[in-house]
């Protein structure tokens, strides 16, 4: 499907489902309510708390003292300190911004996943139900108290649609898009999400819809 065979109503849907993640979080994002379990309030919420204090007092933060022994906080990618969506931790308190973090990832999975659907050609109800189900379905919500792998698994869809463009136009545009994509996962995620992208780069061919011949082809 090309930029102008894509239906003008489906910004509308994507607005949608951002709509939907919303409501759907209400409690997190606007009841003061907090993610608290498992890992979040013994790791991650600690972590990025840290992230955003040094962010404000304009310091790199490359060891962090606090926690056991100390260890290299700017190596770790699971701290996001490199993470661009990281700055989000600056625009509300805590532990509000923490989940605005988080959660925002949730909406842009299935936001990516609508746009990845709609290039193999998936109708809108089908693209929609979709991507509903990444959004909302147990494997998804389980991530929330691992929100590393969660921003990780969020850019999947990206990754796909980007180098799936390549293949098919050989546009070098779209590779450096594709590289842009796998940089945003693997700075703020676990290295073996990248590994994972790889993987299904390579898949792709065996993954993706048959192709049907494109309006005017040859």
């Amino acid at each position: 499907m090309s930029e102008q065979q894509r239906s003008p109503g489906d910004w509308r849907w994507i607005t949608a489902l951002w709509i939907a993640g919303a409501l759907f979080f209400w409690p997190l994002l606007f009841g003061g309510e907090s993610l608290y379990f498992r890992d979040n309030h013994a790791v991650h919420l600690p972590q990025a708390m840290q992230l955003a204090e040094a962010v404000k007092a304009g310091r790199l933060p490359l060891w962090e003292p606090a926690t056991g022994l100390g260890y290299p906080f700017l190596a770790d990618p699971t701290t996001m300190s490199l993470y661009p969506l990281a700055l989000l931790l600056l625009v509300a308190p805590f532990p509000l911004a923490y989940n605005l973090q988080v959660l925002i990832h949730v909406p842009l999975l299935g936001s990516l996943m609508f746009l990845l659907l709609r290039w193999w050609r998936a109708s809108v109800p089908a693209a929609i139900l979709g991507s509903l189900a990444i959004m909302f379905c147990g494997g998804t919500m389980s991530l929330l108290h691992q929100p590393f792998i969660l921003r990780g698994f969020a850019w999947f869809p990206l990754i796909l649609y980007c180098f799936d463009r390549f293949l098919e136009g050989r546009q070098r545009r779209w590779i450096g898009l594709t590289a842009l994509a796998l940089a945003f996962q693997g700075l703020g995620s676990d290295p073996n999400l990248v590994l994972y992208s790889g993987l299904l780069l390579i898949a792709l061919p065996w993954l993706q819809p048959r192709r049907r011949a494109r309006p005017g082809a040859a």
